[in-house]
Parts: C-alpha cells; structure tokens; sequence
C-alpha cells in the first residue's frame, strides 16, 4: 500500500470502528433508505443516527441522493458490504479457534485431574 491508502484506510476503519454503524451498513446492504427508516430498522434516534450518518458519509463509506425534502442513503458501492461479510468470516475462523483451545484445556485438567 502507498501513504495515501493506508491514511484512507485507517480513516475508513475509525469510521466503521462502532458497532451502530456497522449496524447501519447491515442496514443499507438492503438498500437506500432515509434517516427515519434507517433509524427505525436499527433501533436508534433519528439525531444519532444522523451524526453516525455523518461519520460515514465524511469516510466515504455511503453516499446520499435526494428525493425530494429527504435523503436516501446507500452505501458507496458493494464492496463495503464485502467487508462485514469479512468481519464474520473472521470472527466464525476465530470462535472456531477459541472452542477448540478451549476443548484442548478442558481435556488436558482432566487428565491431570484423573491421572
């Protein structure tokens, strides 16, 4: 990667670094959407929505197009959606690892145990 990349990126990632706004691009993976049914589908108010919105919007990661008084939402293009797709490929890898150390310890006390 270049300067410039890993600047954008680590810009990107400060941006997606909250779980409501993750939530919200889980949200707009379905589709545009304006504030209010942005805010209904993910269960938060309509102003938090819009600063998280903003924090978005400021990293590039969604755009917006008007429609009349409103805007909708989507996101900038398919590939961040790739990315939350990414991040549970991710965590499954990991909890599988998790499991079986887990597994390995619990049969390493109790041979020591029984032994």
């Amino acid at each position: 990667m270049i300067p410039e990349q890993r600047e954008y990126g680590a810009r990107m990632f400060a941006a997606l670094a909250n779980p409501a706004r993750l939530h919200i691009i889980e949200y707009l993976s379905n589709g545009p959407a304006s504030v209010n049914e942005i805010a209904g589908g993910v269960g938060l108010k309509q102003s938090m929505t819009s600063q998280h919105l903003s924090v978005l919007l400021t990293a590039g990661v969604v755009i917006y197009e008007k429609c009349g008084n409103s805007r909708l939402y989507s996101l900038r293009g398919p590939r961040i959606a790739r990315i939350l797709e990414l991040v549970q490929e991710f965590y499954e890898v990991h909890l599988k690892n998790l499991r079986q150390m887990l597994a390995q310890r619990q049969e390493d006390l109790s041979l020591i145990i029984s032994g």
